[in-house]
């Protein structure tokens, strides 16, 4: 009788690490975005993530070079009218945000992914896919508001 038991746990682990474990980091986005981040960046380009909470230190991580966290939005527009230039991973609505209040920004790359990392939230309801823009300035552009 145990072995039906070792079994069918045998299948049902068999069955994680095949169909499951894969669609998650799928949707995982903080890799890809590093890695887009790293294949485009230059010696001299600043890199910052914008209120990406737990994806932060991953983000950090992937990147394997200097990052600043930005958490709010007088330190992120001060980072953004700096001369030097610039790359920043952000949520798409904070974007917005940002090009409404005149910031001259535009999207160098999209990633849709999970935001949730939570099991519970995961298995108990579809999530939409977060959107995970990295933005650049918009050097033709002309901030209006300040």
């Amino acid at each position: 009788m145990p072995w039906i038991v070792m079994t069918a746990l045998g299948i049902i682990y068999a069955g994680l690490i095949i169909w499951v474990l894969p669609s998650l980091e799928r949707r995982k986005v903080v890799p890809d975005i590093a890695r887009w981040v790293v294949a485009h960046t230059g010696a001299s380009d600043r890199v910052a993530s914008y209120r990406l909470n737990r994806w932060s230190a991953a983000f950090r991580f992937y990147v394997d070079g200097h990052t600043a966290m930005l958490d709010g939005p007088d330190e992120a527009r001060a980072f953004f009218e700096r001369a030097e230039p610039f790359y920043c991973v952000m949520l798409e609505p904070a974007y917005d945000e940002f090009v409404a209040q005149g910031l001259p920004l535009r999207v160098a790359y999209v990633r849709e992914g999970m935001w949730a990392t939570s099991g519970r939230v995961l298995w108990r309801r579809k999530i939409p896919p977060t959107r995970f823009v990295i933005v650049t300035t918009a050097r033709d552009v002309v901030a209006t508001a300040r």
